[in-house]
This record gives C-alpha cells, sequence and structure tokens, in this order.
C-alpha cells in the first residue's frame, strides 16, 4: 500500500523483497540462483528488477538502481512482523524450488522460537543482559542439554531472529552446532559481521575444532563469550517438562536425570503408563548418545571411566589406585568425563550412569568387588560396604554402625538385627496465638530464594554441597509447624560418608535441640537426646520452641525438598483464642 492505493507486483518479485527484509544484502547471483536456478537466471533478474522499480516509482523512487551489487531493501519500504509463522509469505511456496526449501526453514525456526518456553530462565536472562550484537558466544553443554534450546531463548529475549548455520546476511542470533567444522570463509565472516551475534555450540567432550580456535584468535576478546549450561533447576523442570507428574515420581525422574534435559525428555516419552517401575531407566538414545562421545577416549581410558562410575559422587583416592586410575585421569578430565574439586568425580550424573550401564554384569560385579576391597581397612567402611552389598555379598551393618551418628544407627538397626527402644517423644497440646514473621539471615547453597517461610532444595549427585537456611526465633515460646514433601535418594539409606542427613531441624539459644527426619519406621528420640521421625514424601510436624535461632540443613547424596515453615506464638491465657490448636513436639 502507498498513500491508500495498492502496489501489484508479480510473485517472483514478492518473493525477491521478502528474501531481502528477511537475509539483508545479498549478491545478485545468490538471488537469481535461488529465484530461476538456470543459466538464464541473471537475465530474469535484471527484467525483475525493471518491473519492481516501475511498480515502486512512486513509493520508492531509488529502489535498485542499476548495476547495485549487492541488492538490498529499499529504505523507504517498511516490513511488519508475522504473528502466525506458518503464514509467512504465504502461497509463495512454489516460485522455485530452492526458495520453496529456505522459505520452509523460516517458518520452523520462527515457529519454534514462538512455542518453546523459556528454560535455565536466569542463566538465559543473565546473558543477554550482557550480550550485544557483535558478540560470538562459545555455548558449552551436554550431549541433547538443550543447546539449540537456549541459543532460540537468547534470539528472543535479544528480540532477533534465529538462523540456523551459516546462511543470510541479515542481524540474527546464529546457531551452529558442534557437529560441524565450519570452512574459514564463515569464520571470516564471523568476525566481520557487525550486526549479529554468533552461538557456537561446544561439546565437553571434544577438544575445540580449527573454526573454534580461528574465532578465539581473531574475535575481540572483549565480544567472545564463554558460556556453560547448568543443569535444569527443579523449579524450571517442575514447571515444564515435569508439571503432570505425582511429587514423588516427578522428583526421582529428576534426581536420577541430574537435571539433563534431554535424559528427561526421554524418560518421559518411554514413562510407563500405568505403575511406573522405582527403578529410573537409562534411555538407549541418551545411552547411545554419549557413548558416541566416549570413543574419543580410547579403550584404556574408556575401560578405567566404566570402573570408576561404579562410585557415585566423590571418587575416593583408594578406588583410583585400585583401578590403576592415575595414567588416565587427565585424559578423562580434558576429555570432560570428570572433574576436580579436591576430588574428582563424574562431571555429569548422566555421564556416570552411561558409563555404569555400558558395562556387564559380570564386570559389574568384579568392579564392586574390587572397590569394596580398596575400601575396606579405609575411613570409607560404608562405601565399601555399599559396594560389597551390589556384588552379591552381605555386608557387617552391625559392626559397621557402630561408628556412625545416632540417626544413622537407627536407619540400619533392621540390617544390624539391633532391637533397640527409642525414649519416647514429648508431645502436648498447643494452641496458637499470633503469626510471627521468620527472617531468613544465612543461606548456604540455597537453591530457590527463601520467601515467607518457604525453603526448595534440589541436591545433585554431582554437586554433594550441603544446604542449609538459617532463622531467627523470638526467644519466647513460640510454635513452629513443618509441612513439607521430600524425595531423598542416599545410598545405603545413610550415603556413602554416613553423614548425608535427609532433613535436619536444629534450634539454638540457652539448649539446643536437634530433629532429624530419615528412613526409620516410627519417630522416637535416641540416647544422645536427637529426635528422630521418619521421612515421608509428605509430612507435617510442630514443635514448641523458646530459642533465638533456628538451622534446616540438609546432607544428602541427592534429593528435592519443598519445606514451608510457619511461626506462632504460643498462646498464654490472657490471649484471645487465635487458630486451632495442634499437637507439638516440646523442644523447651
Amino acid at each position: 500500500m502507498f498513500n491508500g492505493a495498492s502496489i501489484t507486483l508479480q510473485r517472483k518479485g514478492l518473493a525477491l523483497l521478502g528474501y531481502l527484509a528477511l537475509e539483508g544484502a545479498t549478491a545478485r547471483e545468490r538471488v537469481a540462483d535461488l529465484l530461476w536456478g538456470h543459466e538464464g537466471s541473471a537475465n530474469n533478474l535484471r527484467v525483475e528488477l525493471f518491473r519492481l522499480r516501475s511498480a515502486l516509482r512512486r513509493a520508492a523512487p531509488q529502489a535498485f538502481p542499476a548495476g547495485t551489487d549487492p541488492l538490498s531493501m529499499p529504505p523507504s519500504i517498511e516490513t511488519a512482523p508475522i504473528d502466525v509463522p506458518e503464514e509467512l509469505m504465504l502461497g509463495l511456496e512454489d516460485v522455485s524450488p530452492e526458495f520453496g526449501e529456505w522459505l520452509v526453514s523460516q517458518r520452523a525456526s520462527r515457529s519454534r522460537v514462538n512455542s518453546d518456553d523459556f528454560l535455565r530462565t536466569d542463566q538465559v536472562e543473565a546473558l543477554a543482559r550482557e550480550v550485544r550484537p557483535p558478540h560470538v558466544v562459545l555455548l558449552r553443554g551436554e550431549p541433547e542439554s538443550g543447546r539449540e534450546t537456549f541459543a532460540r531463548s537468547l534470539a528472543r529475549l535479544l528480540g532477533l531472529p534465529i538462523v540456523y548455520g551459516g546462511i543470510g546476511n541479515t542481524a540474527a542470533v546464529h546457531y551452529l552446532s558442534e557437529d560441524e567444522d565450519y570452512d574459514s570463509e564463515l569464520v571470516r565472516r564471523m568476525i566481520a559481521d557487525k550486526h549479529s551475534v554468533w552461538v557456537m555450540a561446544c561439546s565437553p567432550y571434544a577438544g575445540d575444532t580449527r573454526s573454534m580456535l580461528e574465532v578465539r584468535a581473531g574475535y575481540p576478546a572483549a565480544r567472545l563469550k564463554h558460556v556453560t549450561l547448568d543443569p535444569l533447576s527443579w523449579p524450571e523442570a517442575r514447571a515444564g517438562l515435569l508439571s503432570d507428574l505425582p511429587f514423588d515420581e516427578a522428583a526421582r525422574y529428576y534426581v536420577f536425570s541430574g537435571g539433563h534435559l534431554g535424559f528427561l525428555s526421554e524418560l518421559l516419552a518411554t514413562r510407563p503408563k500405568r505403575e511406573p517401575s522405582q527403578v529410573v531407566p537409562l534411555p538407549q538414545r541418551i545411552r547411545a548418545t554419549f557413548l558416541l562421545k566416549a570413543r574419543a577416549l580410547g579403550e584404556a581410558a574408556l575401560d578405567v571411566a566404566r570402573y570408576l562410575s561404579v562410585h557415585p559422587g566423590p571418587i575416593p583416592e583408594p578406588l583410583i589406585q585400585a583401578f590403576e586410575a592415575e595414567p588416565h585421569l587427565d585424559a578423562l578430565e580434558s576429555g570432560g568425563w570428570l572433574r576436580y574439586d579436591g576430588a574428582y568425580r563424574f562431571t555429569t550424573e548422566a555421564g556416570r550412569r552411561v558409563m555404569y550401564d555400558s558395562m556387564g554384569p559380570g564386570q559389574r560385579v568384579r568392579a564392586h568387588r574390587r572397590a569394596a576391597a580398596a575400601l575396606e581397612s579405609t575411613p570409607h567402611r560404608i562405601a565399601a560396604a555399599y559396594h560389597l552389598e551390589l556384588s552379591g555379598v552381605e555386608a557387617n551393618w552391625r559392626r559397621l554402625a557402630r561408628n556412625c551418628p545416632s540417626w544413622t544407627q537407627a536407619v540400619l538397626a533392621p540390617y544390624a538385627e539391633w532391637n533397640r527402644a527409642h525414649l519416647p517423644l514429648p508431645f502436648r497440646d498447643a494452641e496458637l496465638g499470633p503469626e510471627l514473621a521468620l527472617l531468613a539471615n544465612h543461606t548456604v547453597h540455597v537453591g530457590k530464594p527463601v520467601t515467607n517461610g518457604d525453603v526448595t532444595w534440589w541436591l545433585l549427585p554431582t554437586e554433594a554441597e550441603t544446604r542449609s537456611t538459617e532463622f531467627e526465633l523470638p526467644g519466647s515460646a513460640a510454635v513452629l509447624r513443618v509441612h513439607a514433601r521430600a524425595y531423598v535418594h542416599n545410598p545405603a539409606g545413610i550415603g556413602l560418608s554416613c553423614d548425608a542427613v535427609p532433613l535436619r531441624l536444629s534450634v539454638f539459644g540457652s539448649h539446643n535441640r536437634s530433629v532429624v527426619w530419615a528412613d526409620v519406621e516410627g519417630p522416637g528420640r535416641l540416647a544422645d537426646g536427637t529426635h528422630v521421625l521418619p521421612l515421608r514424601s509428605e509430612f507435617e510436624a510442630a514443635f514448641i520452641v523458646d530459642q533465638h535461632a533456628l538451622r534446616l540443613e540438609s546432607r544428602a547424596f541427592a534429593g528435592v525438598l519443598e519445606i514451608h515453615l510457619t511461626l506462632n506464638r504460643l498462646r498464654d491465657g490472657d490471649e484471645p483464642v487465635g487458630q486451632h490448636g495442634v499437637s507439638a513436639l516440646d523442644l523447651t
């Protein structure tokens, strides 16, 4: 339209304008081949440009001056965004076979951008605040970890189209997959491009390609960003992929996948429709994808990785020696399978599971027996018992449990054949007065910011860090109520460290008290004064406290905990009756 009058264009001319609007300035030869693709294409292009100049002589009098190369959209012509990607240049699919293929790819890429929900929201938003064209992002992530999805989310936040590969000249987020080593000509284009963000997918299981080295050598360091994808957080996975599952099943899938996007997606695709098993399977596609990467290790290093995979979490030094792993640690670390943070551990739980499942049953049993023998006379006695049990030999839990914390002895009592009576817990009825504020004043590795007494933690095997949050208490009699959902995975029930407490509540003041939730049949008070309660997938508890500080903590090997705390003043005789009464455990 121009001044209210419509302008009629030939279909080829309309296709040419649409292409230039999306791709930017393009060489005449490329446009001619795309729209005609035969020997007379250059002459056909000249004829079509003459028709366009005639049709646009009033709306764009300076359109396509004779002899101009490359061609570009006349600046006086405005384009409108397309809300429905499938309608992009509708009816022009058959202008030419090559143009049709290009148009289909454009529609598909824009459709994916509009339909995908954000993943790793915090990480992609932080990157979008730091990155503006021109920029190159080296995006490192596991196979099937969602690098392409991350690039699409970045493009959306930057307000740029997403383009796959090195095609086109328009300002965009260009996504380059890790499967191809791009030629030097494309690298020169990247370095010269002042209008785009280029995202190069990298794998932790492979060294830098030639094209990556050329980019790192020729691109300004200030505009070169290295990004490693985090595992999906529990809130993101729960709000998206796992939203339709019961809490217990969703948390189990999350923990055993290690927050790996592809692993989770495959689990859901193959999830049984009825009575899902407690055993989380390793999807075959994820297994094949990781094993393909493992080929680069060489057979000797691959065998060592398999042997080390029998031990979840940090790998003790005696196992390094027992499996003669020392000569191969550098290859496993530089190859992305192991990382070192005071001890070696697998970089991802998905990678460890793949290595473990790639062993035959006999090889697995032998590896567990070697691990048990190597750890038996070390401080890692619980880990030795764990490996012994998995090799088919019954461990002496009675002897092992003697030197463990009291709550672990309560968990191990059925296996150690103890019949220890727990002291009764001091419960009493309490009436609730006005609600009090719970102020968090110190957190360590908290998963989700603490708000209004809500604490959400997710612990993955590759992290194994303590989660804790401290709150202020009024120092006068009050009732603390806990409502929680929990899924905890502890090898051997107590963790290989013998201190993997699932959830502990401690109060501090003139006297200190602690409550532990663990895998026990019923409540009780232990000889050292620790109160122990059974850990369920969902539970409630109430406590009478009169101390000044409260700390919640978890040292679980892996798990998900969603906890809600409320604090009410304990009603005395002069106060009006507040909320209903509760049966509370007296910690005063």
